[in-house]
């Protein structure tokens, strides 16, 4: 088991920065005052996150005692925006990719009634369930988001976020992987410990530099490093935005994260 860290700032030379070598945690070191990108290793996985460290203090560095299912992150209880208090919980370390959703299509889950409500808000009203599901269909009318084609998603894209799916379609997809959406809280805890800012802090200058807001389309999840959450969710600022669980109004949800 190994850390390490490289400071965040400037910004503009990071990715060729070398990072700092700390050694085995714990670990008791001095650092400068900042923000840095941490990496945590060992022998069966690798943790990343931002660390923000103030004059005269302490940061502990250690992996979790508890392993979250395979492909997640555990997030502990705390503060949600409004102070209420969010069970632990553990939340996808990555945004869903396009092979990852091959494998919900191919296994033939839009035809799963169990994954799939008796009525649907689609196309601006309400249908049943089989006229719903007969309208989620790409551009070849075969079962899967809308921009996919022939059942299979964009050529050379398969560690890429899934993209122009419905709700309905996120929140099979999370059963079907044994799951659910986040809530609002549960989003925010995961993003930024509950505060009401971007993911990686307060700083909203570098948000370019950070996430993924260019116009030529989506990134391979966790290719913008400096866009990870301080409990190593990547991608929460921006690549593409998520769904959540919550219902304002029957038809209306929210959706949270840059695009």
């Amino acid at each position: 088991m190994s850390a390490s860290v490289a400071r965040a700032h400037p910004i503009a030379s990071f990715s060729s920065r070398r990072p700092l070598e700390l050694g085995k945690p714990p670990i008791s070191r001095r650092l400068v005052a900042g923000e840095y990108y941490l990496r945590l290793t060992s022998a069966s996985d690798t943790l990343e996150r931002m660390v923000n460290v103030a004059r005269d203090s302490v940061v502990s560095i250690a992996f979790p005692v508890e392993k979250p299912p395979a492909g997640m992150l555990l997030v502990p209880a705390g503060p949600s925006l409004d102070g209420r208090v969010v069970p632990a919980l553990a939340i996808g370390r990555y945004e869903v990719t396009n092979a990852e959703y091959q494998r919900f299509v191919d296994s033939g889950e839009y035809r799963d009634l169990s994954l799939w409500p008796d009525s649907m808000f689609v196309d601006r009203r309400w249908r049943f369930r089989a006229d719903a599901l007969a309208r989620l269909v790409d551009r070849s009318g075969l079962p899967g988001p809308r921009v996919w084609s022939g059942g299979k998603h964009p050529p050379d894209q398969a560690h890429h976020p899934v993209v122009a799916g419905s709700w309905y379609e996120a929140a099979a997809y999370a059963r079907w992987a044994r799951g659910e959406l986040p809530t609002t809280d549960q989003w925010w805890r995961a993003a930024r410990q509950g505060s009401e800012s971007y993911p990686w802090g307060n700083e909203g200058l570098t948000g370019e530099q950070r996430a993924n807001f260019g116009l030529a389309g989506t990134s391979p999840v966790g290719s913008m490093r400096l866009s990870v959450s301080p409990y190593g969710a990547h991608d929460m600022a921006g690549n593409v935005r998520e769904w959540l669980a919550d219902v304002p109004e029957p038809a209306r949800r929210f959706v949270v994260g840059g695009s």
